[in-house]
């Protein structure tokens, strides 16, 4: 019924974005295709955390969306998430149901992102901006540990709080990087593009050690 539930929710806001996504304009479009790309092959490199016969997968997808909130507009983000989501797990053969769940409660914590980033934002350039960011992807945090963890208490037949609270600091250190480098790395594109290919560096290095500790 969860499962059920948060997919019809996700399905939901994606038939909401249909009209205005009619709508784009080709840079609006390319931004999409940038977006569903990075997302698909940073699917491909997840840090596994197990809970019994289910697998927690943290990735650098926050960075990703914290970025786009600062450079895409909401349809085009939620679209992303949708797309990006299914391919880049597809591409890994996880199960349909998984994938589904999944795709569903991306799209339901980054509408809760939106929100939040539409409330307060200013111009992307300028630190209000960047703050609602910060902000609005706070509230996506929210939305998908507490998603997924309610999902794989569930399934194991655990309480909830056995399966949320070991890995959350775990969750929040990573969400607190990948956040910090997704406004960078928005910064950089709308300051001085040329840089952005140096900003590969800490995440790479940053991958490396969360390998390296877990």
């Amino acid at each position: 019924l969860l499962i059920f539930s948060v997919v019809l929710a996700g399905a939901a806001i994606v038939a909401a974005r249909i009209p205005e996504a009619l709508e784009w304009s080709w840079s609006d479009l390319l931004t999409f295709l940038a977006l569903v790309g990075t997302v698909s092959i940073a699917q491909q490199f997840t840090i596994p955390i197990r809970h019994g016969e289910e697998t927690e997968n943290l990735d650098v997808t926050d960075a990703v969306w914290a970025a786009g909130l600062l450079l895409a507009a909401p349809s085009v983000i939620t679209l992303a998430v949708a797309a990006g989501i299914l391919a880049g797990q597809a591409a890994r053969g996880w199960s349909g149901h998984k994938i589904a769940f999944n795709v569903g409660q991306d799209i339901v914590a980054i509408t809760a992102a939106l929100l939040v980033y539409g409330a307060l934002r200013s111009s992307p350039d300028e630190p209000q901006s960047w703050l609602a960011a910060g902000l609005g992807m706070g509230a996506y945090l929210v939305v998908n540990s507490s998603m997924v963890s309610l999902v794989i208490s569930l399934v194991e037949r655990k309480p909830y709080r056995t399966v949320l609270l070991p890995s959350a600091g775990l969750n929040l250190l990573q969400w607190s990087a990948n956040v910090a480098f997704g406004i960078l790395v928005a910064v950089v594109i709308l300051a001085a593009p040329a840089a952005l290919p140096l900003l590969g560096v800490p995440l790479l290095l940053s991958y490396l050690t969360y390998r390296g500790w877990l």
